[in-house]
């Protein structure tokens, strides 16, 4: 049986080379891919780009809501975070209502109602406030640990852009990114796998993201993968993947 596996882009607000360089490489090889926008930071030439071309390949990709600002709030010392302890839950609230308004100002029908939080993080204020504003699906790095929940939780265990205690970011690494993709699939029936456009800057990691990608489509060939968009796991799969 095939596992599914979704892509996520994240950090979407501007229309510069890295990411027209990304968006189309994955049109042209036909990989789906979940954008994640800024809403606070979203251009307008970026908004009307993503619309016209969520129209024409509706299959190919699907625009998410990815935090509010990318602020970080987080203390020196402690992990960045834009929703966590630091933050209320009425400033939490206002801040991810207030990027679905703007996502629904743009995007209209064409946006695929969830949130991602920016770096990752979130604590449980921002999960009520989730539950609250009626959002049907989250994707963060780990699963929400909750028994009951009212959303799709679609974690994304493969992180491809990583930094080190620097802060730097550090290249892209094909054997372990492999190896990772080949553990989690085996480990459940959906993964995801987050990028960062701005790697498209750096010739190497470029190499190594398109050979990771012709892996993925090897393996998508052979009936191993099945490459989805959170659409398609909200349309037709939610009992299924709500666990």
């Amino acid at each position: 049986m095939s596992k599914f596996l979704f892509i996520r882009n994240d950090d979407v607000c501007t229309l510069d080379k890295p990411f027209q360089e990304f968006f189309d490489f994955m049109l042209s090889q036909k990989i789906p891919v979940v954008y994640g926008v800024i809403p606070a930071q979203l251009q307008e030439d970026t908004a009307i780009f993503l619309k016209r071309a969520k129209e024409r390949n509706p299959k190919l990709l699907d625009i998410v809501q990815h935090g509010f600002a990318h602020c970080n709030y987080a203390a020196a010392g402690e992990d960045k975070y834009e929703f966590g302890p630091a933050r209320s839950y009425d400033e939490q609230f206002k801040d991810i209502d207030q990027g679905m308004r703007i996502m629904r100002r743009w995007f209209g029908e064409s946006v695929t109602p969830g949130f991602i939080p920016p770096y990752h993080a979130e604590d449980a204020k921002t999960i009520d406030a989730i539950e609250a504003l009626n959002i049907p699906l989250y994707s963060a790095r780990l699963k929400v640990p909750r028994q009951v929940k009212k959303f799709i939780d679609l974690p994304a265990q493969i992180w491809a852009n990583r930094v080190d205690a620097k802060g730097t970011p550090t290249p892209l690494d094909f054997n372990g990114l492999s190896i990772d993709l080949a553990s989690v699939l085996e480990s459940g029936p959906i993964t995801g796998m987050v990028f960062r456009h701005h790697m498209m800057i750096n010739p190497r990691d470029k190499d190594v993201f398109m050979a990771l990608m012709k892996l993925v489509l090897a393996q998508r060939a052979q009936g191993k993968i099945r490459t989805v968009l959170f659409s398609d796991l909200l349309n037709t799969a939610r009992e299924r993947y709500d666990h």
